[in-house]
């Protein structure tokens, strides 16, 4: 009898027993805003794809994070006050990205400019050049929460459930064989 045959049952349950609670579970998260400003970094074209991700690294450091948690007076540390910021960057590009999540729309925005703002207020004493970045576009408060990605969840869900079940499934018949699964079954 084929494997899947047998055990379809419970694929089944343990697809949807995964599924059903992740799907649910990704419901409930409370709703975040992404906002996000745009910076430039101004430096002669055959260094600037070094200098550019040199410079997306150095946003969430400590110093810059400081600076912003004293600016907005944030009651957060920066190590908390960083993981509402996510960089980006392109290898081939001079753009960097950084934007703000916040479950308040207008917090996003401000934490995204707040952050490039100080980033290149930092970054001209740091190298000592002025206006080697510059903001080429402002974050501005989102009018809509950003998407709970609620299918992506439940499918990770049930995907592990799935495996979790196929699993199980693959014990229970080599312990009814007597043999490790990955054994040649013994010849007649």
């Amino acid at each position: 009898m084929n494997f899947v045959t047998r055990w379809w049952w419970l694929l089944l349950l343990g697809l949807i027993i995964a599924a059903i609670p992740a799907g649910y579970l990704a419901t409930q998260k409370d709703e975040t805003y992404r906002s996000t400003a745009t910076l430039l970094v101004v430096i002669d074209p055959e260094a600037s794809d070094r200098l550019t991700k040199t410079y997306a690294d150095l946003i969430k450091t400590r110093p810059v994070m400081a600076s912003v948690k004293q600016r907005l007076s944030s009651t957060l540390n920066e190590d908390d006050l960083a993981k509402k910021i996510i960089v980006t960057s392109n290898f081939d590009s001079q753009i960097i990205k950084i934007t703000g999540d916040d479950a308040d729309p207008g917090t996003a925005a401000q934490l995204a400019n707040t952050t490039a703002s100080e980033f290149i207020n930092s970054i001209s004493g740091l190298v000592g050049k002025p206006d080697t970045v510059k903001l080429a576009e402002s974050a501005v408060p989102p009018n809509q929460a950003s998407a709970a990605q609620v299918p992506m969840r439940a499918g990770l869900g049930a995907g592990l459930g799935l495996l979790v079940a196929l699993s199980v499934a693959i014990g229970i018949d080599s312990i009814r064989s007597g043999r490790a699964y990955d054994e040649p079954a013994p010849s007649a």
